[in-house]
């Protein structure tokens, strides 16, 4: 149930950013740089959501993708 409501805020964030940015770019960026994206965000603002939706608009992921990389990074 946590990570269900967690995938919903995400992909809320993710629609967010697509509307404020445009559609995602075609040639994502790798997903090794998905740490970097993430970090910038998350600890310079406490915006989990929003760090991880970024990591799914800059480097191609999935929500429920993401949330598996995040374990990896803690």
């Amino acid at each position: 149930m946590k990570n269900h409501n967690m995938i919903n805020n995400i992909s809320s964030e993710l629609s967010r950013l697509v509307t404020c940015l445009g559609p995602a770019p075609t040639d994502p960026r790798p997903a090794e740089e998905a740490y970097d994206i993430y970090s910038e965000i998350r600890f310079a603002r406490n915006r989990r959501a929003t760090a991880l939706a970024a990591v799914c608009y800059w480097c191609g992921l999935n929500p429920s993708d993401a949330l598996e990389h995040e374990t990896n990074w803690a």
